[in-house]
């Protein structure tokens, strides 16, 4: 029997969350692990045992394989990137104060309505071409910028309508 020198871990492809509860339970991705001098792949449990850290909010997490048996004392860790979106798809109304801001956004599907109902709905960014109405009136969408860029805050709303009695609160410094 050689020696193996080392083993690899192939890129995870941003990971699309749609659910908090998905979220809070953590992400993770299978991995694929490989031997450098064959090529071959390696097998969970066998080869390699699999940790992840900061894999529950969004943002850049990390998975690290560390080598079991011919690939002990081996380790790995690949960084991948986690979006939570809650995504709009059909007409919603809120029945309660609603809080989204553990999404990095909120899309609306074109023609799609969210209806406040008069309560108020918090969010952390907001995208898409469907309109935010109040039909119940005093309903305030408390938008939270989020320092996304080193040079300081920025915020986006394109394309959605907010209409009717609807009022948009900034919330926090910027």
């Amino acid at each position: 029997m050689y020696e193996v020198a080392s083993f690899s871990v192939s890129s995870i492809p941003d990971q699309i969350i749609t659910s908090l509860d998905a979220l809070h339970a953590g992400v993770c991705p299978t991995l694929v692990v490989s031997n450098i001098e064959d090529n071959v792949e390696l097998v969970l449990g066998t080869d390699y045992a699999v940790s992840y850290s900061d894999n529950t909010t969004s943002g850049v997490a990390t998975a690290i394989a560390t080598g079991m048996g011919a690939y002990a004392g081996r380790v790995r860790d690949i960084t991948y990137i986690i979006h939570a979106v809650k995504q709009v798809t059909a007409n919603y109304s809120l029945s309660g104060d609603e809080d989204w801001t553990g999404f990095e956004s909120v899309t609306v599907a074109s023609g799609k309505t969210i209806d406040l109902q008069g309560h108020n709905l918090t969010i952390s960014g907001l995208d898409g071409t469907g309109t935010i109405t109040d039909s119940g009136g005093g309903g305030e969408l408390r938008y939270y910028v989020l320092d996304s860029y080193a040079s300081g805050y920025v915020a986006t709303i394109t394309g959605v309508s907010l209409t009717d009695k609807l009022k948009l609160v900034k919330t926090g410094a910027g």
